[in-house]
C-alpha cells in the first residue's frame, strides 16, 4: 500500500508527502526527517530570504531612477 502511494504522490508532484509515508510505514525517522526538511525546508528558507530581502532592502544601494540624470549627462559628456 505504501508502494502505491509514495508512486501517487511522485506522479502528482507532492513529492513532501513521500517521508511522510515511509515514516508511517516504520522506515528510519532520521532519514525521513532529512529528506523532509530538503524537500520543504530549504525552499521555504529560500522564499523567507527573498522575501526578507525585498521588504527591507539594503539601504546603502541608490536605485537607478535617482542617480539617472547624472548618468544620462556623463554619458553625453563622453559622446561630446
Amino acid at each position: 500500500m505504501s508502494n502505491q502511494l509514495i508512486k501517487f504522490f511522485n506522479l502528482t508532484g507532492l513529492t513532501w508527502f513521500v517521508p511522510i509515508v515511509k515514516i508511517a510505514a516504520g522506515e528510519n525517522p532520521m532519514l525521513q526527517a532529512r529528506q523532509l526538511f530538503l524537500i520543504m525546508g530549504v525552499p521555504i528558507i529560500a522564499f523567507a530570504f527573498f522575501w526578507v530581502h525585498g521588504v527591507f532592502p539594503p539601504q546603502r544601494l541608490i536605485p537607478v531612477w535617482v542617480r539617472s540624470p547624472d548618468l544620462l549627462m556623463s554619458g553625453m559628456r563622453r559622446v561630446v
